[in-house]
């Protein structure tokens, strides 16, 4: 079969598969594209439905995490949003210490005599940063590093043995100080965790 002459000097059969993969490579770059933009639009809309992640654990009807409002969340509608007080009422004063959550939050309602108290503390790391949150650096083990993007095993080692052998963090610039942290990786590190009061 005669190869037909198209233009100066291009074959047919040349140009029609050079056009097939310029097609192919156009589509794939559109699709990879719309599904970056979908898993942002996603991302955005999850914010609005839930801005903040609160854990509500104990004497309540229905624990696990349940959605805050945006900024504060005060603890009283973080126990409605697990569904209520189960078999105990507030102790006298506990109302009015009742003081706003904040994304991260873990709420605990002891049940003491009839009587529900309230604890506030911090989730555990694994569930903050399952969620997005930030994780404190102090309280971070092994499994919670793990968790951790983009960083070699060496790395997250070297960051626990250099906080077993000077103590805590004062500051989250002092990852600068590790081996293998550099300005790159100092700021991947800062995405995820931070050093708390």
């Amino acid at each position: 079969m005669p190869k037909y002459k198209w233009g100066p000097g291009i074959e047919k059969s040349k140009f029609t598969f050079a056009s097939v993969i310029i097609i192919c490579v156009m589509f794939w770059t559109y699709s990879k594209l719309a599904e970056q933009n979908h898993d942002k639009f996603k991302q955005k809309e999850l914010y609005k439905r839930c801005p903040s992640y609160l854990q509500v654990s104990g004497a309540v009807n229905k624990p696990g995490i349940v959605c805050g409002q945006k900024g504060e969340t005060w603890m009283l509608d973080a126990i409605h949003s697990a569904g209520g007080l189960a078999g105990c009422q507030l102790a006298k004063g506990e109302e009015e210490n009742a003081t706003p959550l904040k994304s991260g939050d873990h709420l605990e309602v002891f049940q003491r005599q009839g009587w529900c108290i309230l604890i506030k503390r911090r989730m555990d790391p694994s569930r903050l940063l399952l969620f997005g949150l930030k994780a404190d650096i102090n309280l971070i083990d092994e499994n919670d590093m793990m968790m951790i993007p983009d960083l070699p095993m060496k790395v997250k080692k070297n960051i626990l043995d250099y906080r077993n052998q000077h103590g805590p963090f004062e500051d989250i610039n002092d990852l600068d100080n590790i081996e293998g942290i550099g300005l790159g990786r100092l700021k991947i590190l800062k995405l995820y965790l931070t050093v708390e009061d």
